[in-house]
């Protein structure tokens, strides 16, 4: 296949082009079209002195046709010929860039482009509250080690932060070596050590799982009679008052505000299912009905935060979802619905604190569920490879081509995990 041809550059002839090949245009030297993987380009090759250089017009599409790339070559050629090198004018734009104009680049063309939305709103909130208002203005060649250490130590006292803020800094100037807008080897992260991080996590221990399970059942049981006292209330709301009722309905709702606050089953529900599973939170709270087949006991996620996973369904995991089904709304998708239409529950930091404390438990986060699963799957005896499989571990995809063994494998520490953190739950209630 003929990798370069020369012919007068139009739509027809675009269309024809193949990966690899090049458009050398006949009419206008130096001026071409090249077809990249996924795009095409025009370029205008030319010689300033002594040297060749390569100057990248855009890509095909608006707004470069064939026509206005044409001009636009014609117009670069006659800046050439004036005496200025229009590569060189990009080199020293570069060079001139500011931290807040790098920020921006790096935002849209990598981190958005790259990175799941919760992560790159992580990476956005740090530029925008730490990183730019600190050397924004600055040009990116000026920035140091120092102006880096500064920052990073400035965030000492929330050392996750600082070493999050780090590793954020260092991505955005490795890529800035790669755009020219550093010499290659000057990223000024380089060599600042990071602040050593406690571990947060806290164990789940057998009795707190107790505690756990009796805090919500009891709030279940609180839900049910609210449930029934607005449905007491129900009967009056569409209709006069008769003589004496108006005594009734305040009644019932002095009961009703005597319950205080109480999560809602569908906040009940996410809660009992995260510890049972050991999954993310946020695979819990998007999970969609279509996702989950009760008949072959598995949830196929299309994506998690490495990427599609399998929940296995054990009975306590069952329970739940049949009982979400009589919840289920024609216009809503998820299985944990929110109080908008058509939407998930979004925030759990209300429900899980009202349990916790029903509960007797202190600094517990959602998040060491995840660590109780793992703990109570290495108490069983079972191996990390396949406790890295329940909880969607990305290092377990190097054991993919053993994929039969391994998802046997994972599916019985799920279901004998998930039964005996289910038990311990039930227990308090018995």
């Amino acid at each position: 296949m003929t990798q370069n041809i020369r012919t007068r550059i139009t739509h027809q002839k675009i269309k024809s082009i193949q990966p690899g090949q090049t458009i050398w245009d006949s009419d206008i030297p130096g001026f071409g079209i090249r077809r990249h993987k996924k795009s095409l380009t025009y370029f205008l090759k030319y010689r300033f002195g002594r040297r060749q250089r390569w100057f990248t017009i855009g890509r095909h599409g608006l707004p470069w046709a064939p026509e206005q790339a044409r001009r636009e070559a014609l117009k670069l050629l006659g800046t050439i010929a004036s005496g200025v090198d229009p590569a060189k004018k990009i080199e020293d734009a570069r060079e001139s860039m500011t931290i807040a104009e790098l920020a921006w680049k790096f935002l849209e063309e990598h981190v958005d482009a790259k990175r799941k939305p919760k992560t790159a709103a992580d990476y956005r909130a740090l530029l925008e509250r730490v990183i730019v208002p600190k050397i924004g203005s600055m040009r990116v060649p000026e920035v140091e080690r120092l102006d880096i250490y500064a920052i990073h130590a400035k965030m000492r006292v929330t050392p996750y932060q600082a070493n999050r803020a780090l590793a954020v800094m260092s991505k955005m100037f490795n890529l800035a070596e790669t755009w020219g807008c550093r010499p290659p080897a000057s990223n000024p992260c380089r060599g600042i050590e990071k602040y050593p991080e406690k571990a947060r996590k806290r164990n789940f221990t057998k009795e707190m799982y107790v505690a756990l399970g009796s805090a919500l059942d009891e709030a279940e049981v609180s839900n049910c009679k609210i449930e029934g006292m607005n449905r007491e209330l129900d009967a009056f709301r569409h209709r006069p008052l008769k003589p004496g009722e108006k005594e009734m309905v305040d009644v019932l709702k002095k009961r009703i505000r005597s319950c205080g606050y109480v999560p809602s089953v569908a906040a009940i529900s996410a809660i009992r299912l995260l510890a049972i599973t050991g999954a993310r939170k946020s695979e819990i709270l998007k999970l969609k009905w279509m996702w989950v087949d009760l008949e072959t006991g598995v949830i196929l996620l299309p994506d998690s935060k490495t990427g599609a996973k399998t929940i296995y369904i054990d009975g306590g995991v069952q329970q739940v979802l049949e009982s979400l089904l009589a919840y289920r709304l024609l216009n809503n998708p998820y299985v944990i619905p929110g109080g908008k239409e058509g939407q998930h529950l979004v925030n759990l930091k209300k429900p899980w604190q009202a349990i916790v404390s029903k509960a007797g438990l202190e600094d517990v986060r959602i998040h060491d569920l995840r660590h109780g699963m793992a703990q109570m799957a290495v108490d069983g005896g079972h191996s990390l490879p396949a406790i890295g499989g329940v909880l969607g571990h990305s290092e377990v995809a190097t054991t993919s081509r053993y994929a039969r063994s391994s998802h046997e494998l994972t599916k019985a520490v799920a279901m004998q995990t998930g039964k005996a953190i289910g038990e311990l739950m039930r227990s308090g209630a018995s």
